[in-house]
Formats: C-alpha cells, structure tokens, sequence
C-alpha cells in the first residue's frame, strides 16, 4: 500500500483527513501558487480553493468550494497590541472549502496580513485552517456561506486561462508526488485542526493564536454587517 493509499484509510476510518495528508496537499497548493503569483497569493482564494477541491478528488475525498464573508480577529503587534476585525464581507467575498468530514479549509487566511485591505504592516499572520469541525469554530473567526457546489467563474480571459493553469499545475504535481514511494512533503507553517493544536500553540507563543485568547476575552463587537447576517443565518437554522 503507498503512502497516499495508507492516508486515504486512515481519513475515510477517522471521518477526518489525517495531519500528514493535510500538511501535503497545502505543501502542493503553496508551492503551486508560489511559482504561479509568487510569494504573496493572498488575492488567490479562488484558485487555492480549486486546487485543494481537486486534489481532495483525486485522492479519493469529497469536497465543496464555498463563497461567502469572512470576518477575522486582526491583531496589531504595536506597541501597544491593537485588536479589530478584517475579511472580505458585504460587497466583498471570501472562498473556502469544506470536506465531507465537515472540515473547513482556508489556505489564504494565513496571508491575509499581506492583502491590500490591510493598511498596516504590524499585522500578525493568522495560521492556514483545515478545521475539523466548521459548526465549532472559535469566536475569532466568523464564515458565513452565502453559496456552495460548483461555482462558475466570472474572471477576465488571461485570469480564467491562468486558473486552468494553476489546477492543471497542482494536479500533476499532486500526482507526481502520489507516485513516489517516500515521505510526502509538509507544509512548514502552523495549521488550525482544532482547540488542542490552538491551545499548543499558545503554550509554544504563537504570536497570533497568543493576542487571539485576548482579543475573545474583550467582546469586541462584529462589525454590523457581519452581525446581522449572521443573525438571519442563525434564524433559518432554528
């Protein structure tokens, strides 16, 4: 049995894709959005959510890109630390993925501190998510579906032959990399799983998981927008 082989197992027994799968397929995703936008995709949500959606089917995973808002504890080094909320929400969107186990990916949160919505440079980087339960996600962060399922895009021509590319890119590299009998490669950024990988990287004095336990422990409001919609959301759950 390959290595892939083993991971897909072991997922499909768990209900949850294993730390070594995770930690590769966003190691293929970052390598292959770094030799197409080079090291700041941060505007790519779109194309890192096609890769990893088509990489989760090609190892055997079933998975489905999301739009809708986002809204993140941003956290400000300083001096003095300063705490607020950023995203993409209202006339702006967000894009992600969901598995089958309920896991919510987002690679391109963990530069979202490079992104031109933001307007200062002390900005903490918030780690890369592959959450293992989307309806228990911390109070940091906040993802309101507004669709989800196959999405057509609407870009300019250059871009729609550049997102073929990008996925053509991260399939073959997935596959080549499938084939090989040796250790899979691992994204070397913190990843997001769930409280006890938060709480460790507390302990281990991770700048933004550390400020984030402050910033709940402030209440600081949603902005508006994003508090309404996640009311009504929460009224048509009920």
């Amino acid at each position: 049995m390959s290595w892939g082989e083993n991971e897909l197992e072991r997922s499909k027994a768990n209900k949850r894709c294993t730390s070594v799968l995770v930690s590769w397929i966003l190691s293929v995703v970052d390598r292959t959005l770094r030799h197409e936008y080079g090291s700041n995709y941060s505007m790519q949500c779109l194309q890192s959510s096609e890769c990893i959606h088509c990489i989760l089917s090609e190892v055997g995973i079933r998975s489905m890109i999301v739009i809708g808002d986002l809204c993140a504890a941003a956290i400000y080094a300083g001096p003095p630390p300063a705490y607020g909320w950023s995203g993409f929400w209202g006339n702006d969107h967000h894009i992600w993925v969901v598995t089958e186990y309920g896991e919510l990916i987002d690679l391109t949160i963990a530069q979202l501190h490079l992104h031109p919505v933001w307007i200062r440079d002390d900005t903490y980087p918030i780690p890369a998510l592959w959450w293992q339960n989307s309806d228990g996600m911390p109070s940091v962060f906040k993802y309101l579906a507004r669709k989800w399922g196959i999405l057509t895009p609407k870009l300019p021509p250059e871009d729609m032959v550049a997102l073929d590319r990008v996925r053509d890119n991260a399939l073959a590299l997935c596959r080549e990399e499938l084939a090989q009998d040796c250790q899979p490669e691992r994204y070397t950024c913190p990843i997001l799983f769930n409280t006890i990988v938060l709480d460790y990287l507390k302990q281990s004095g991770h700048p933004w998981v550390t400020q984030a336990y402050y910033f709940q422990k402030r209440n600081i409001p949603l902005p508006a927008w994003v508090a309404q919609r996640d009311a009504a959301l929460r009224g048509q759950d009920s």
